[in-house]
């Protein structure tokens, strides 16, 4: 007689076949950590490069103030003053 299949040992009634092998498991869990690092280090350099343009933006002010300043004393003395001989 021939030899009868057992469903009991069978991978579809273990539930085996519906589970991911280990191998592509780590394989996705390597894609989503490289995912969050890069867009971690994505945020961060945008972060930086905000930081960078606020404060050449206010470096640009206060030179502009400090120019219109100068230029205010500078038109003052010429209109105002008399030079003592």
């Amino acid at each position: 007689m021939g030899r009868s299949y057992n469903l009991k040992k069978s991978p579809i009634n273990k539930g085996t076949a519906a589970k991911p092998s280990p191998a592509k498991l780590a394989g996705l869990a390597v894609g989503l950590i490289t995912t969050a690092i890069g867009g971690g280090i994505s945020a961060a350099t945008a972060a930086k490069n905000r930081k960078e343009q606020e404060k050449l933006q206010k470096e640009q002010i206060a030179n502009d103030a400090s120019q219109n300043v100068i230029t205010s004393m500078s038109s003052k003395i010429g209109s105002d003053t008399k030079l003592v001989d």
